[in-house]
């Protein structure tokens, strides 16, 4: 009889820990989606992933120690946060992983990351209003600093608009269909010319990328994965993250989000699958 009951609790235990692997899938997809989105770029720049890694890694410094400068004149500046909203960051930290993490206040948004900081804005009228919510974002910005995210999207962007292609300019030369090969060729919505002089007195024609869709996609796969880590990581959290991006959803979205964020009904209709799938497990 305890042997039945054995294999009963065994069964029971595996049917469960199958129930709950779409979560580690829907991780492992998105993150997926963020790797194939950021080849696509790579490929685009026409940089070798060898090449990238090499970059990146160099680059490195300065961006720390711009970013060091601009924590110690927040840190001069006399600046400060409640001691309750330190510690509820540093508790969430903990809890995603993040054991580094510095906490400072924001000079313009109500929150964001760069590297391994988080600053926050408590008295900026976006702030959170809703404890769970305002948690949900925390612990999104805090996802982003444990995939280095903020680093990537600095250096990236970078790279992007210091990535011209030079053609050599001759009288009567089609300047819209250059432009228009160098668009598909890159795939880009938009890029700049110039006419410049190179060192030997050449002219040339400069192009430049304009908003890139490439670089636009891997922001948003990366924009999704922290929606979707931010939900996965609360049920009370995300409830509070849908019942705010439900009431923006009509408002006008014109001018009020860059290219790579997904609208409030984007963010909103892909959340509500993941929130109820886990509310329908804690039933």
């Amino acid at each position: 009889m305890k042997r039945i009951v054995l294999i009963i609790l065994t069964l029971a235990v595996g049917l469960q820990a199958k129930e709950l692997d779409w979560q580690e899938q829907l991780r492992e997809e998105l993150q997926s989606n963020v790797g194939n989105a950021k080849k696509e770029f790579i490929k685009a720049v026409n940089i070798t992933p060898e090449g990238w890694d090499r970059a990146e890694k160099e680059a490195k410094p300065a961006y720390d120690a711009k970013l060091k400068g601009y924590n110690q004149a927040i840190c001069d500046s006399g600046q400060s946060l409640s001691p309750e909203l330190v510690e509820r960051a540093k508790d969430l930290a903990q809890r995603v992983g993040v054991d580094a993490v510095e906490i400072l206040p924001s000079p313009d948004l109500p929150v964001k990351s760069a590297g391994e900081t988080l600053y926050v804005k408590e008295d900026d009228f976006r702030f959170p209003k809703n404890p769970d919510y305002l948690n949900w974002v925390l612990v999104r910005n805090l996802m982003a600093i444990k995939f280095g995210y903020p680093y990537q999207q600095s250096f990236a962007s970078h790279i992007w608009s210091q990535y011209p292609q030079y053609i050599p300019f001759v009288p009567d030369m089609d300047e819209k269909a250059a432009a228009e090969k160098y668009m598909e060729d890159n795939n880009l919505s938009r890029c700049d010319i110039h006419k410049v002089t190179g060192p030997d007195g050449t002219p040339y024609l400069r192009l430049r990328p304009g908003p890139p869709d490439v670089l636009n996609t891997w922001m948003k796969q990366q924009q999704k994965q922290l929606d979707t880590e931010a939900t996965l990581f609360n049920l009370c959290f995300a409830r509070a993250a849908l019942n705010v991006l439900e009431k923006h959803c009509d408002e006008p979205c014109e001018g009020k989000r860059s290219p790579i964020q997904p609208s409030p009904c984007e963010r909103y209709a892909y959340l509500r699958q993941v929130y109820d799938r886990m509310a329908a497990e804690q039933a």
